[in-house]
């Protein structure tokens, strides 16, 4: 006789399908967005919700935009704000590669611990 194990969680309706890669991003990004709302890069509120895959839709100021495909704001944009002011003019002509590079890991690493 055969002993099955019972499925439990989220994943669950999906089965054996599509690999437990693909089933473990998908349970991490449903966890962390999923019926939340986000923080609106416009009036700093958490009443952006997401529309769909990129489109994102603010309930206090009444703006659509665009973002990541689960966050309001990816890590390139939020890279470049520290690197240009909202006119476009570099906040810092002297700026070089090295220090780019510290403000992506900065960036990473703050990720990760609101992750945790």
């Amino acid at each position: 006789m055969v002993i099955r194990m019972e499925r439990a969680g989220k994943n669950a309706r999906f089965g054996s399908r599509y690999g437990r890669r693909v089933r473990k991003r998908i349970l991490t990004v449903e966890a962390k967005y999923k019926g939340k709302t986000q923080t609106c890069p416009f009036c700093n509120t958490k009443f952006a919700e997401r529309k769909s895959a990129g489109i994102f839709y603010c309930k206090n100021c009444k703006k659509k935009f665009a973002g990541g495909a689960y966050e309001p704001t990816t890590l390139v944009k939020r890279m470049l704000n520290k690197v240009y002011d909202k006119k476009g003019k570099a906040v810092n002509k002297q700026i070089d590669i090295k220090e780019i590079e510290k403000l992506v890991e900065d960036i990473k690493q703050k990720e990760e611990t609101q992750e945790e």
